[in-house]
């Protein structure tokens, strides 16, 4: 992503300058307007950097078509697990990683160590605690990563190369 850099003021942004500083004639001086202006010691920048939104908006259609064919792809490599429900009693890392171990899935424990980097992916339901305990749970756990169905990106798709979605986010993910 391309860095945003600080915003310079204008003549018209800094502060004071309202009022012209001398007469427009008669003083054998030259015109002034302003003692904000760009000339002027405490003045603005003549052209000043702006802050700009480098933020780019995909049509609804080209995202949608990203999402079918990352799952499609997730699929096909059979990396595409379907659970009933992901949820737990209470948020205990141990608890899902056992689970997660009972799936056959090896986690890195480092950063730069291999495994599986997994998306957790519930249904869209806050209220559901059991669910809010297994986002808890993953917090914890380096390379597992939980979002709601509503949350998926392609971007997330395709970073994990493990999806674990549970079946009431597979029907709103679809």
């Amino acid at each position: 992503l391309k860095q945003v850099h600080p915003a310079g003021k204008s003549r018209h942004e800094v502060r004071g300058g309202g009022r012209k500083p001398r007469p427009q004639k008669g003083t054998g001086k030259s015109r002034q307007g302003s003692i904000r202006a760009p000339q002027w010691r405490g003045g603005g920048v003549a052209f000043p950097r702006q802050r700009r939104d480098f933020a780019m908006s995909l049509p609804r259609r080209v995202v949608d078509a990203g999402t079918k064919v990352a799952l499609s792809d997730k699929l096909r490599r059979s990396a595409l697990l379907l659970v009933g429900r992901l949820a737990l009693d209470e948020p205990k890392t141990s608890a899902l990683l056992e689970r997660l171990q009972r799936l056959g899935l090896s986690l890195p424990h480092t950063r730069a160590g291999g495994g599986h980097k997994v998306l957790l992916v519930g249904g869209d339901d806050r209220s559901d605690e059991s669910q809010a305990a297994a986002r808890l749970a993953a917090q914890n756990i380096p390379g597992v990563s939980m979002c709601l169905a509503k949350d998926v990106s392609v971007l997330k798709l395709v970073s994990h190369s493990v999806l674990l979605l549970s079946l009431d986010g597979l029907r709103e993910v679809e």
